[in-house]
């Protein structure tokens, strides 16, 4: 129970990697507050987590919902002590020298300026800057590698590497703020991978693709006092993808 009597916020938490972040902070004595688009989906996530969390719908890159969330989460729990930015965004947008800029600059705003507007709110609203804390930004294996038709996507996670770093030195020594960059893991919006009998693992080197509950035990890790002497740091968690590897397409499969 490493985070009894804490209060954490999660982003994007509706279904995912998000999600398992929140259910297992949950499982781990936290008081979870969660956000996402769908109301639905969000309404059944908290159900599915457990008894006592905050679902509150809207669109994470909103500055209004950023501040109703964070002043919702205050005057039910008293404060934010954990913040996961895990809401964002993947758009293929073909090459640099093609790029649709004006959905380019969506996924930016949502991907890199977001993540700085809850951590404004978390600092100043849900009095982190008095009491503490730590925050983790959910980056991808992307910000390592590039890839034709996908360098917008991997540079707004380089960006969001380097805003985590910024964060750290800004914020310490009150609040730390960490990264994870995960590589391929099974989720809804990877579910293309795994179809038709595919199997990515073949070209990963740990031989399989990542699940999310990969990625929670390591932020899980990174927000406690396990690793309370680390800060500005990403962990990247891809199964050695970078080493060489290359998950296998779907299109592989057919070959």
């Amino acid at each position: 129970m490493r985070f009894e009597g804490k209060v954490a916020l999660v982003t994007g938490a509706s279904r995912g990697i998000g999600f398992q972040i929140a259910k297992d902070l949950h499982a781990e004595g936290a008081r979870v507050a969660i956000t996402g688009r769908r109301e639905d989906v969000l309404r059944s996530a908290a159900a599915e987590i457990g008894r006592d969390v905050l679902a509150i719908a809207g669109s994470a890159d909103e500055p209004s919902h950023q501040a109703a969330t964070v002043a919702e989460v205050v005057d039910r729990f008293g404060a934010v002590d954990h913040l996961v930015n895990s809401a964002g965004v993947s758009l293929k947008l073909g090459n640099l020298v093609d790029v649709d800029l004006d959905r380019g600059r969506g996924m930016v705003e949502l991907n890199c300026l977001a993540p700085i507007g809850w951590v404004q709110q978390v600092w100043h609203a849900g009095q982190m800057s008095k009491r503490g804390g730590s925050i983790i930004n959910v980056a991808s294996g992307a910000a390592f590698r590039s890839s034709k038709g996908n360098g917008l996507y991997g540079a707004t996670k380089s960006m969001l590497l380097h805003l985590t770093r910024s964060m750290a030195f800004e914020m310490a020594p009150t609040v730390r703020v960490n990264a994870v960059a995960p590589g391929l893991v099974r989720t809804d919006f990877t579910n293309a991978y795994f179809e038709g009998g595919n199997n990515p693992g073949e070209g990963i080197p740990m031989a399989r693709a990542g699940e999310p509950e990969d990625i929670a035990r390591a932020v899980l890790f990174l927000l406690s006092d396990d690793a309370s002497w680390v800060t500005g740091e990403t962990l990247l968690i891809d199964g050695g993808i970078v080493l060489g590897g290359n998950p296998k397409r779907p299109q592989d499969a057919q070959k």
